[in-house]
């Protein structure tokens, strides 16, 4: 049985490359302005104006050029201002004169002009604020700040990812489409291969309980296969991209693609198990899929949905995953875990409710 699955699958295989390449193409397309990779590996172009010119202005710029690329530039605000529009530069920071003057009176040492959206300088800006902490700390100790890059340095870096919505959207969006196209691709692959099984076939497995038995086992051995490769694809896929991403983060999001192409695949055996009919098959799980991204928040984002719709999409599993990455912690993974399994044992259930009934008429 698994081998003729196999044979089936490599036949078909335009079921799953062709959604494949559209979901690549799309991720490219819609990720090129998106910070994927781990926010702590800053590498900025900065425009920074001395006007203090003094040793401590000097051990800042120092900092800066840990991890960022520094020009050392007069520029007027206007200008300043267009780079930065332009994406020319990735900020401009003035140092103001009497620096160390600055910091023990509690002014703001520096002017800056960026690109608030830019969430590598977000992050710049935190390691700023604890340079300066420290360093008006040391003045107003009198004591020796030559070590303080050194102390920044052996400090544990902040971890502020799991807070900031931007960098959780960067990996939600396409681990969310990612589950979608899991969905699409499984069904679809799964209901073309069950109705390619010639009716001769399915007409032989009524002869003995064992051997309908043994077929049923076999067959969705074979379904559980064809699904953990195809999530396993996109799994790999999305790992290239976000290999910065928290290991066991990461692991949750796989286990959870993998989960749900066996709700996909136990969907599947509930479809094909009303009809063998293919066309009417694929037109109803295109029909299905389609409705399920606009109502499980895939295309539209929850918040903009009526509140009648974001109830309905209670009762679908794609909601659910949706809901997993908006938390992705290993309580709301367990919570994704449990409802996934109740949409599995239920999609199965009725699958041989119906096929009995078929059986016996």
């Amino acid at each position: 049985m698994f081998k003729q699955y196999l044979k089936l699958f490599i036949k078909k295989i335009n079921k799953f490359v062709i959604p494949l390449i559209i979901y690549i193409v799309l991720f490219f397309i819609f990720s090129k302005n998106q910070q994927f990779n781990n926010i702590s590996k800053i590498n900025l172009k900065l425009v920074v104006n001395d006007l203090d010119n003094s040793k401590s202005s000097k051990k800042f710029i120092e900092k800066l050029k840990e991890n960022n690329t520094v020009i050392l530039k007069n520029l007027s605000l206007n200008e300043a201002k267009k780079q930065v529009f332009e994406n020319k530069i990735s900020a401009f920071i003035e140092i103001k004169k009497d620096l160390d003057e600055n910091l023990k009176n509690k002014k703001a040492p520096i002017n800056v002009i960026s690109d608030e959206k830019n969430i590598n300088f977000v992050y710049l800006k935190l390691e700023i604020n604890k340079y300066f902490a420290y360093k008006r700390t040391i003045l107003q100790e009198n004591k020796s700040d030559e070590k303080i890059n050194e102390i920044l340095k052996n400090e544990t870096n902040i971890k502020f990812v799991d807070k900031n919505k931007d960098i959780k959207n960067s990996y939600k969006a396409p681990f969310l489409f990612a589950s979608y196209m899991i969905l699409l691709i499984t069904l679809n692959t799964l209901i073309a291969l069950q109705s390619s099984f010639k009716e001769s076939t399915l007409k032989r497995i009524k002869i003995s309980a064992l051997s309908d038995t043994k077929f049923i086992l076999q067959q969705n051995f074979s379904k559980i296969i064809i699904s953990t490769f195809i999530s396993l694809v996109f799994i790999i896929f999305l790992k290239i991209f976000f290999k910065n991403l928290n290991q066991t983060k990461f692991l949750l999001l796989s286990l959870s693609l993998i989960l749900f192409s066996y709700t996909a695949c136990s969907l599947s055996t509930f479809l094909t198990s009303i009809t063998n009919d293919k066309k009417f098959l694929q037109n109803l799980s295109s029909i299905f899929t389609l409705l399920l991204g606009f109502i499980s928040g895939v295309f539209i984002d929850k918040n903009y949905l009526p509140k009648i719709v974001v109830s309905i999409s209670r009762f679908l599993p794609q909601v659910y995953i949706n809901d997993f990455l908006e938390e992705t912690t290993l309580s709301s993974f367990l919570f994704f875990a449990f409802m996934q399994m109740l949409f599995i044992v239920f999609f199965l259930s009725l699958s041989i409710l119906i096929r009995r009934k078929k059986i016996t008429s």
